[in-house]
């Protein structure tokens, strides 16, 4: 997910994404990789884009045993050129609009004003980041109420332990403060005790650090492997 931020952070906001079984996958990323580049270093991308070329990058994850995801992304060059074999032959979308933004189980990216994150100077722009979907904090808060009104104690601790361990990208964190209070209040108002005399919910969770942009375990890997067949 932070690979997926870190290349919208870098323009790359197009998108598309599939999957791959894995006894497909040499044969696939030689294609993908013959079409896009995508064996180039960050910096020959750098030089592309400043040239005003439309450059490309893949992540992959393996959602289960069988099949590999990929999101394929698209930055258009310096002064906004579409032109290139993505914007061609991909039917991609934009993540900024929201119906379109990136959504990986319960999470999807987005935009928020800099300014919204502590320690950021007030003129700076905006920032990308993940938040849980609005479905899942539905579902969460209903899952609550319905434990809480049946006194399923051992579903409440469950629903607790969950939310202390969610992923703490700076959106994710704020919805954090509004789920615990959630909680508390409605457990309080049903069961007129604390939440906390059954189970603890910090006042914050940790937040996600920063991770380089080298990434030797997803593309490299495999072209390495392509590269020795």
């Amino acid at each position: 997910m932070q690979k997926i931020q870190m290349s919208l952070a870098s323009d790359y906001v197009y998108y598309k994404t599939g999957f791959i079984p894995q006894d497909k996958l040499i044969s696939v990323v030689n294609k993908l990789t013959d079409y896009y580049k995508l064996d180039l270093p960050n910096y020959e991308r750098s030089k592309l884009h400043q040239a005003n070329i439309a450059t490309t990058v893949v992540h992959f994850f393996c959602p289960d045993d069988n099949t590999i995801m990929f999101i394929l992304m698209g930055r258009a060059g310096a002064n906004g050129s579409m032109g290139g074999l993505f914007f061609e032959r991909e039917k991609y979308a934009d993540s900024r609009v929201k119906a379109n933004r990136i959504k990986f189980h319960c999470y999807e990216a987005l935009q928020i004003q800099k300014q919204e994150i502590p320690d950021t100077p007030i003129k700076a722009d905006l920032s990308w980041t993940w938040q849980l979907t609005k479905a899942e904090i539905l579902r969460l808060k209903h899952d609550f109420s319905i434990a809480n009104r049946h006194g399923n104690l051992l579903k409440i601790k469950q629903l607790c332990y969950g939310l202390r361990h969610i992923i703490g990208f700076h959106g994710v964190r704020r919805q954090y403060f509004e789920l615990r209070t959630h909680y508390e209040k409605e457990f309080i108002r049903i069961n007129k005790k604390p939440l906390s005399d059954i189970c603890f919910l910090p006042e914050k969770i940790g937040f996600v650090k920063r991770r380089s942009e080298d990434n030797p375990q997803t593309l490299n890997d495999i072209l390495k492997t392509r590269h020795s067949l």
